[in-house]
């Protein structure tokens, strides 16, 4: 019976000091990208290295996380071991300092840091004669955007907020133009598009809802400024005939007397 126990107490001390020595085995976890700054929309490549306490390479499964400028964790998934991985950052990723963490046997690397740049960019839509222009980049869009109309330029400033939206009407006498619109990166062109209007011109929509009778007939970058503002100018006009009509009716009562 003392026989049993103490062979037992030994298989017992075995397994211990076995699982002792898996516990303290020590790795070493490291990641490293193959770039170190990005743009939105970029592919990053990453490897996560795990060796153990000898320094030999262990082609094991490792967890990682993906966290972006603000600390929020954009991606979690198990990759392998001293192999690249990868993944796509989104358009309007935030800029800023990201990081990859990995962790392996309870124990967890301090994040890899990469930085991704600011990325200044929109897209653009005509359906019919609206052009809509939206943000897609990762900071304030405030390029100048080209509109070619036939054989006429104009020239708008949009500003965007990160995921902002405006719309333009295009106006033009009636007929068929070409159209093109650029930002000197983004290009967009279409054909045979019908217009109407009074002259080749963009107004912003916002504009037509709030002044419908006015906004319609848009902002043209090359008319003069009589022409631009014109209602001010028949306004001045009009405040002057009024200040000489009353001068003419003083010197005539003047006279009189």
């Amino acid at each position: 019976m003392a026989i049993r126990i103490k062979k037992e107490l030994c298989i017992l001390t075995v397994i211990l000091l076995l699982s002792s020595f898996v516990l303290s085995q020590d790795y070493q976890i490291d990641v490293s990208t193959d770039k170190q700054s990005y743009l939105p929309g970029d592919e990053v490549n990453f490897k996560v290295l795990l060796k153990d306490s000898g320094n030999n390479f262990l082609n094991e499964k490792v967890n990682i996380k993906v966290s972006d400028a603000d600390k929020k964790t954009i991606l979690e998934k198990t990759v392998d071991a001293n192999k690249f991985s990868s993944f796509t950052l989104e358009k309007n990723s935030t800029r800023g300092w990201w990081g990859i963490s990995a962790s392996y046997g309870g124990i967890e690397v301090e994040p890899r840091l990469f930085s991704v740049d600011a990325n200044e960019e929109a897209e653009f839509q005509l359906q019919q004669n609206i052009l809509i222009i939206r943000n897609t980049g990762n900071v304030p869009y405030q390029k100048p955007v080209q509109v070619i109309i036939g054989s006429k330029t104009e020239i708008i400033n949009p500003y965007l907020e990160i995921n902002g939206k405006t719309d333009y009407k295009l106006l033009a006498p009636d007929g068929v133009y070409n159209v093109k619109v650029t930002d000197g990166e983004k290009t967009i062109m279409q054909n045979d598009l019908q217009l109407t209007g009074d002259i080749i011109s963009i107004a912003s929509t916002e504009d037509i809802e709030s002044s419908p009778i006015t906004a319609g007939r848009g902002y043209s970058e090359n008319e003069s400024s009589l022409e631009r503002y014109r209602i001010a100018w028949i306004f001045v006009a009009v405040i002057f005939a009024l200040f000489v009509l009353m001068l003419i009716q003083n010197f005539i009562k003047n006279k009189r007397r």
